[in-house]
């Protein structure tokens, strides 16, 4: 803000610094405003004036808001009223974040609930649920993980103002690679309820969960194929039996340690059962 004359100076004092804060215009921030240079002075010329921001903050509208909103496409400064009724037809951040979420939607989306949630005020968010599991390969930097999450979104302060709070809930499934081309993605879809949500959530949870042997199952016992040929050190087999979230098998041609990573997993960084057996006296 900018104090130009004795009408802004005694608007500015009309009000504590915590009610100018409480109101979105905080007194004391550091923080530039929208189109405001990062590494220079603030330029005066680009700030609202303290009795126009007074008009902003009466109206509900932020520091932050009214910045985004002070100029056209064309450069053009608005008046306060332009930004004001900008202000309720143009979605802000958090409209906008709701917008997405809505694109996203894995069940109907109710007729109010459409029309509301794009005029939200504020959002926050809260991670309910989060499960996760990876594994890596012992022979070296590569190896790969899955998750799933559910998140809750909540948007409060529609068209009325009235401090309403309604909720969205995304349910994400994530995966990452470990090593050299490692990569990652994630991808979520919305629900209109914690109900379905924890359902879909669950879902992919299970969807994702490594099998695991029933306790007491091993692989197989082979007879020992000898010492010039490379197989597991736990079952005797030569075949390569790959892990179920991984391309590549653990297995190393030079190391010829395990056959997979059940077998390697039952070594538990011993000496297998089947070199036990046949390979040591």
């Amino acid at each position: 803000m900018r104090v130009i004359d004795a009408d802004d100076a005694a608007v500015l004092t009309a009000r504590s610094e915590g009610e100018w804060k409480d109101a979105g215009w905080s007194l004391g921030g550091i923080a530039k405003p929208v189109h405001q240079p990062h590494y220079e002075p603030a330029d005066p010329a680009k700030c609202w004036r303290v009795t126009e921001a007074a008009q902003f903050a009466d109206s509900g509208i932020d520091a932050y808001r009214a910045y985004e909103l002070r100029t056209e496409g064309d450069g053009r400064v608005r008046a306060v009223a332009e930004v004001i009724s900008q202000d309720l037809a143009v979605p802000n951040e958090a409209g906008r974040t709701a917008i997405e979420l809505l694109k996203k939607a894995a069940e109907t989306v109710p007729e109010p609930l459409a029309t509301e949630l794009p005029t939200a005020r504020t959002h926050t968010s809260v991670e309910v649920e989060n499960w996760s599991s990876d594994h890596r390969s012992p022979f070296g930097p590569q190896g790969s993980g899955v998750s799933a999450d559910l998140t809750r979104h909540n948007f409060t302060h529609f068209t009325l103002r009235g401090g309403e709070t309604r909720s969205l809930w995304a349910v994400g499934e994530g995966w990452w690679d470990f090593g050299i081309d490692a990569d990652a993605g994630h991808e979520a879809k919305t629900y209109m309820s914690d109900r379905t949500a924890r359902a879909a959530w669950r879902e992919v949870r299970d969807k994702l969960r490594k099998p695991q042997l029933p306790v007491g199952r091993q692989e197989p016992e082979l007879p020992c194929p000898g010492p010039d040929i490379v197989h597991c050190d736990n079952c005797g087999s030569t075949e390569v039996k790959p892990n179920e979230l991984l391309e590549l098998s653990w297995m190393s041609a030079s190391l010829g340690l395990a056959c997979s990573p059940k077998c390697y997993d039952a070594m538990s960084d011993a000496p297998g059962r089947h070199a036990v057996r046949h390979h040591h006296s």
